[in-house]
């Protein structure tokens, strides 16, 4: 596979009513292309044979071909070119209306082609490459022993991918769900309490919905509009707390994930789960603080 990516970008920033009201804007188009070149035949569970074996004729409906004594079905060796391409404006305006303390909104619109290996795998549908519309309002303070962040956001995608792990392939397959809209907001305070006592903490919320229904065959739909989006938890949480007494630095964080549909349809769904990590440091000062050790404990609790 050749994989080649040229893009064109103009952008413009700007500083007005003595740079407390700065504009950014600017515009990118990116030129996505694939050459692709499969030397082996494929099968249809994503496995490659490569033979010299003579397969039989392509079946005139897949175009798949079998071998004497092979289990499955062949898709023959492949060639081609993919090629995509969109235009993404964005714009951003923020305002410091406080000594420290900002507000700001801004859009983008993003772009993402479908990875290389799903134009190999014969299990899945030609990916489509994904758009977004994202829009964001928030506020930031930076005072220095307190730092706050504060957004409210939209997004709505067309042709969004999923990538989840099919058992039954045993591998993750990437797949179109159609439109989708989510919004959520995210929040962040870091501190220093006391002196060389920090505490950071973060929470995220995320509510998905798609929008259609998605085609299983030619005449039977899954039932998807409505649900949330698969492998999308609403709440995410997070902290730290971080302690240095000399030249020892010691660490705390833990992580809150809700739990997740991992159905389209919404019929099962991934529990909730809660990690702590540990970490310690400690700095060799005779060495400009450049030298270091460092002992990590991931998933201090053992969680699974």
């Amino acid at each position: 596979t050749l994989a080649e990516l040229n893009q064109v970008s103009l952008s413009y920033s700007g500083k007005l009513l003595d740079d407390k009201l700065r504009i950014s804007a600017g515009v990118r188009a990116p030129f996505f292309k694939r050459d692709l070149n499969q030397y082996c035949y494929t099968s249809n569970v994503g496995a490659q044979y490569c033979t010299t074996q003579v397969p039989s004729a392509p079946n005139p409906t897949t175009g798949l071909v079998t071998f004497t004594g092979v289990t499955g079905t062949y898709l023959p060796p492949y060639s081609g070119t993919k090629k995509y391409n969109k235009i993404l404006p964005n714009l951003g305006v923020s305002y410091e209306f406080l000594d420290q303390n900002s507000v700001y909104v801004s859009y983008a619109k993003g772009f993402s082609a479908p990875r290389t290996d799903n134009l190999y795998n014969i299990q899945i549908l030609d990916v489509l490459p994904e758009t977004t519309n994202t829009y964001e309002v928030g506020f930031r303070h930076d005072g220095g022993k307190v730092i706050a962040t504060a957004a409210l956001w939209k997004s709505d995608f067309d042709n969004r991918i999923v990538t989840s792990f099919d058992p039954d392939l045993g591998l993750s397959v990437d797949r179109n769900v159609g439109q989708v809209k989510l919004w959520g907001f995210d929040t962040s305070l870091g501190a220093e309490i006391i002196h060389n006592l920090k505490i950071y903490a973060s929470a995220s919320y995320n509510h998905s919905e798609v929008q259609n229904d998605v085609p299983f065959n030619a005449t039977v739909n899954v039932p998807i509009a409505g649900k949330e989006l698969v492998e999308t938890p609403k709440w995410t949480l997070g902290s730290r707390l971080e302690y240095e007494i000399g030249p020892v630095a010691l660490g705390l964080q833990g992580k809150y994930v809700a739990k997740r549909f991992s159905t389209d349809i919404n019929d099962e769904f991934a529990p909730s789960y809660t990690t702590f990590d540990f970490d310690s440091r400690y700095t060799f000062m005779l060495f400009t603080n450049k030298l270091f050790v460092q002992f990590n404990v991931i998933n201090l609790t053992d969680k699974d």
